[in-house]
């Protein structure tokens, strides 16, 4: 049921991000970037550069975690169902739980794009590495306390 409901909020709080993010670094570019040669305004031209290349890092990431979805056959709701796993774990689980949990999976994947855009920017790609997994494990006992017990 979480899954039902976190994926399409998380995906609408994504897009209405991107498009805000977006518009308002290539409305304001210009003008930051007009000031670059003047003294003073360099930095904050600077800042401009770095949160324009986060932001064009977002479209990257979320076309690499489609890419790795798409690997691992959990795109389409077919490939999920058929499966009869998931990604190998949680074998024998209703269709429905598997639907959860491949949409908490890519709830957090899209939850987390922009601090990972952020950090990978940065150079700072082993702790994030380290954050990934980190909240994965978490969001993986939490998912196993969740399961029935036998």
């Amino acid at each position: 049921m979480i899954g039902y409901i976190v994926y399409p909020i998380t995906y609408a709080l994504f897009s209405l991000f991107y498009a805000l993010y977006g518009s308002i670094l290539y409305v304001v570019g210009p003008f930051v970037l007009a000031l670059f040669p003047a003294l003073g305004f360099g930095q904050l031209a600077r800042t401009y550069l770095v949160n324009l290349m986060i932001f064009n890092a977002w479209g990257l990431l979320y076309s690499i975690f489609g890419a790795l979805m798409a690997a691992i056959d959990m795109n389409t709701v077919n490939g999920v169902l058929n499966s009869g796993s998931f990604v190998g774990a949680f074998n024998g689980v209703t269709g429905s739980l598997l639907l959860g949990l491949a949409s908490i999976l890519l709830s957090l994947c899209i939850a987390l794009i922009p601090f990972l855009a952020r950090r990978i920017v940065e150079g700072d790609v082993g702790q994030t590495m380290t954050a990934v997994i980190r909240t994965t494990a978490v969001i993986a006992r939490g998912a196993g306390s969740l399961l029935p017990r036998r």
